[in-house]
């Protein structure tokens, strides 16, 4: 009897040692990708903040379509726009389907289903997505949902960022009891921040419809339908809680972005204004239909400023986590000519921005942000409207130019001027902004109390 136990402790004990050892190892059949050791595989080599940057550099190394093992998870990373168009768009039924993130599901209960002047633009971006989503306007910054708003992803973002516990690698970190895991504190805490947002906004929606004081608001519809599309009350405040994170913080970081960059590109600052005034004068503010008349700003400005600075977007392929690589899409020496300068005339050139005349057999779409196939963001065509009008009418109205003492030209990498998360956002700025003339002041003034008088 003692033999029998001893060599079946014995068997054990190898069948750990070797599943241990081919841990971390790449299987033939994947993509290849940087060298790997036991147990870790290339954890090892992983920063902690900025991945995508490390990703970048491996594509150049091992091309288009390459694996990362980790621990004993694979990461197929994609940074091709023809591999991307072949799994994501034209293979989206096998592609679609997002990865289980523990931390998210420990704040939500599986209820996810997605992911001065900066201050004014998360102001502004927050208050036209709960418009219509909740039916809520927010008229300041000094707003306590945008305070709370602000908090919570704050901290929705530090519970997924890179460096955060590796929950879903080492799923025993799951069983640490609280007061031992950090990680645990920051997930309860997040878990009240946001249901307290998401639940206090739903309260609003629902007072309204019952009031009969609904302005068509998309919660306001679901709420109508309630019985007939068999949801709970904790379903609807996450469905539009989740759409509300998703169109607020991506707007909010892009619009930032762009600010950021024209403020190292006056020339083009000019271009843009130049191109407006001749369109749109100076007696009006502009209105979304003019956009169809503003080539530059239309399809040179809004995404280019984020399209070298996006984290990578992630799926499900057969049970790897696959990873598209924006920073390398945009950055492809074979397609794009000075792909890390700030330049939106390479649109005006070629819709796609590649490089114009090459024949490449294919086209890339510009707003590859938006994700692909059928994860594409269903918000897109309001994002599109939002941002085309958010950024005529700042360049209608006001000039840009660094703050004293600052020079605005001197170029810092995305480390120094971005915030690593789930949401590659821009670290607080300053900079100079003041009205191209009286005309306009009286013109928005004008506007904002014709606003206020009918709200």
């Amino acid at each position: 009897m003692y033999q029998k136990i001893s060599l079946l402790f014995a068997s054990g004990a190898v069948w750990i040692a070797l599943k241990l050892l081919l841990m971390g190892r790449r299987d033939k059949s994947l993509p290849p990708g940087p060298p790997t050791i036991p147990i870790l595989g290339n954890i090892h080599l992983l920063p902690y903040r900025f991945l995508f940057l490390k990703l970048t550099e491996w594509s150049k190394e091992y091309g288009g379509i390459f694996s990362v093992k980790v621990a004993n998870e694979t990461m197929i990373v994609l940074s091709d726009v023809t591999i991307v168009k072949e799994l994501l768009e034209d293979r989206a039924n096998e592609t679609s389907n997002r990865p289980v993130l523990h931390s998210l599901n420990a704040i939500t209960e599986g209820n996810y289903f997605a992911l001065d002047i900066y201050t004014h633009i998360t102001r502004f971006n927050f208050a036209l997505v709960t418009s219509v989503i909740f039916g809520k306007p927010e008229a300041g910054c000094d707003s306590p949902n945008v305070s709370d708003f602000s908090n919570y992803f704050r901290h929705f973002g530090r519970m997924v960022a890179p460096d955060a516990a590796p929950v879903d690698l080492i799923p025993i970190l799951k069983y640490i009891p609280e007061a031992f895991a950090p990680w645990k504190k920051l997930w309860k805490k997040t878990r009240i921040l946001q249901r307290k947002l998401f639940f206090s906004l739903l309260a609003l929606s629902e007072k309204n419809y019952n009031a009969g004081l609904g302005d068509g608001s998309i919660v306001e519809n679901i709420l109508a339908k309630q019985s007939e599309l068999g949801l709970s009350r904790e379903m609807i405040a996450y469905i539009g809680g989740v759409m509300m994170d998703g169109g607020t913080e991506t707007s909010a970081s892009l619009m930032q972005s762009l600010i950021i960059s024209l403020l190292k590109s006056p020339a083009s600052v000019k271009k843009a204004q130049e191109e407006i005034d001749s369109v749109v004068g100076q007696e009006r503010l502009p209105k979304p239909r003019d956009i169809e008349n503003l080539p530059f700003i239309a399809v040179g400005l809004p995404y280019r400023p984020a399209h070298l600075i996006q984290r990578p977007k992630t799926v499900n392929i057969e049970g790897t986590s696959s990873q598209k690589e924006l920073q390398s899409l945009s950055t492809h020496l074979n397609l794009f000519e000075r792909p890390d300068d700030f330049w939106p005339e390479r649109f005006l050139l070629a819709p796609d921005g590649t490089k114009p005349g090459l024949k490449k057999g294919y086209t890339t779409r510009p707003n590859f942000v938006f994700g692909s196939g059928k994860r594409i963001c269903p918000g897109i065509h309001l994002a599109n409207s939002n941002i085309n009008l958010a950024v005529m009418r700042l360049l209608w109205a006001f000039n840009f130019s660094p703050t004293d003492g600052d020079s605005a030209q001197k170029q810092m990498g995305i480390q120094d001027e971005y915030n690593d998360g789930i949401s590659l956002s821009p670290k607080p700025f300053k900079c100079r902004i003041t009205p191209r003339d009286k005309f306009r002041v009286d013109i928005i003034e004008d506007a904002y109390s014709t606003l206020v008088s009918t709200t």
